[in-house]
């Protein structure tokens, strides 16, 4: 159990290492094309190009490395099973929790911190934005948190404590966001990935739930690029009646796919 664990912590200290390193290796190449200074580097590190090229090298070089030192398992024979049924209810699922859940942390209290909101702008206002948030980012967040850390959790845990892996596993990706508001939002949805994962046994589900999240996030800027930090009212014209029931809605569309995601991967859970 010592070596899983120590795994366990090699796979966030590298993950964390790869983002520091590719983001330092990008202000200074930025510096040198543009010529400027040392007195420059912190305006840099909140330049549009800087940070989506600094997310995108280092999803790339994650995505790489957990490859090639095989601490996921990425193979194509879940996709040759072709649970093509299972994938679109997947992706119905996270388009219906999103008006809820956004609808919760807000009546709770729950926003991103200015300087976040704002680099999360500054990153999908460029063209090159969607492809890293939304398609690089899920992939390689998806290749740590759930093919690495949450297999070797489960492979501790075993079958009857799966949920403490989940978990645990759901807590530390939480914990990477860095703040309160990313920490509760990204630990909710780790829990549901997290499931998800075990119920199928693979990362191919987890990555499309994650990129259609990321990717409503982008529409979402992009419908509103003037006001990063409106509120869910603010898409309905102010009007509260008409968030509510699309609210409601929406959860009616998240229940009864979140019933066939379940019964669609019970036979994956019963070969472990």
């Amino acid at each position: 159990m010592g070596k899983k664990i120590f795994d366990i912590i090699w796979y966030i200290v590298l993950f964390l290492l790869l983002q520091l390193v590719c983001f330092i290796i990008t202000a200074f190449v930025m510096m040198a094309v543009r010529g400027t200074g040392m007195d420059g580097y912190m305006k840099l590190m909140e330049d549009p190009y800087t940070l989506v090229i600094g997310s995108s090298l280092s999803s790339v070089a994650t995505i790489a490395i957990y490859h090639w030192r095989r601490y996921a398992q990425l193979s194509a024979r879940w996709l040759r099973t072709r649970q093509w049924t299972l994938l679109l209810w997947v992706a119905i699922m996270m388009l219906g929790m999103l008006l809820p859940t956004e609808y919760l942390y807000e009546r709770l209290g729950i926003e991103m911190t200015e300087e976040v909101t704002r680099m999360f702008a500054v990153m999908m206002s460029v063209q090159w934005g969607y492809f890293a948030l939304a398609i690089l980012v899920p992939i390689a967040e998806e290749i740590v948190f759930r093919g690495a850390i949450l297999r070797v959790l489960l492979s501790i845990t075993g079958k009857r404590f799966h949920w403490v892996a989940i978990v645990i596993s759901a807590l530390i990706f939480g914990a990477m966001h860095g703040n309160l508001a990313q920490f509760v939002n990204a630990a909710l949805f780790g829990l549901l990935l997290g499931w998800l994962y075990y119920r199928t046994g693979s990362i191919v589900p987890t990555i499309l739930m994650h990129w259609v999240n990321n990717t409503m996030s982008y529409i979402t800027f992009r419908m509103m690029p003037n006001n990063p930090d409106a509120h869910l009212i603010d898409f309905f014209g102010g009007n509260e009646r008409t968030m509510l029931l699309s609210v409601v809605f929406s959860l009616l569309i998240f229940i009864p796919a979140l019933y066939q995601v379940n019964i669609r991967s019970k036979s994956n859970t019963q070969t472990k």
